[in-house]
């Protein structure tokens, strides 16, 4: 008994195009997305232009979900070897220390940049604050601070240096 009749090459044209599309469903998994119902979304990372290894880390979570993914992009010879990505948490205590370390009104208010992030490979850091409909972000230089946020800063680049020592310095 024969499925799919050779005589005409659109059965096998379907088939391959079917074949094609159930393979495709599974292969293109999404990595987790961060939303927040009622809280706010932070996202806050590290780049640097002139680098080979480590060159663009990002810490993204909700005040209001433990979810939080870190995902590093690792240079070598100027060319990207694939996101590394990890799915982990945050507990109550450090969201709500952090959502208490700054007003997101005085936030949205802070300038785009501040200093020169990353002139003479320097580097830089970044922090985006979004409540589902307004979103801001302040890049500065790499280890400075804000003024204003400097809580926020440290406990921010403490939670990216806990998830670094984590994930990759094993």
């Amino acid at each position: 008994m024969k499925l799919f009749s050779t005589k005409s090459g659109y059965s096998k044209a379907i088939l391959f195009a079917i074949l094609t599309i159930v393979l495709m469903s599974f292969s293109s998994c999404e990595k987790m997305k961060i939303k927040s119902e009622n809280g706010l979304k932070i996202t806050t990372g590290t780049f640097f232009g002139e680098c080979v290894g480590r060159c663009f880390q990002q810490v993204t979570f909700t005040t209001d979900s433990p979810d939080l993914i870190y995902e590093v992009r690792p240079y070598l010879n100027g060319t990207s070897n694939g996101d590394l990505v990890f799915e982990d948490i945050i507990s109550e205590d450090e969201r709500k220390e952090i959502a208490d370390s700054f007003k997101f009104s005085s936030f949205l208010e802070l300038e785009d940049i501040y200093g020169c992030p990353d002139c003479a490979d320097g580097g830089g850091e970044f922090i985006e604050i979004s409540d589902g409909e307004t979103s801001h972000k302040v890049t500065f230089e790499y280890f400075s601070t804000v003024k204003g946020i400097e809580k926020l800063v440290t406990l921010l680049r403490n939670k990216r240096e806990e998830l670094s020592k984590k994930h990759l310095d094993n």
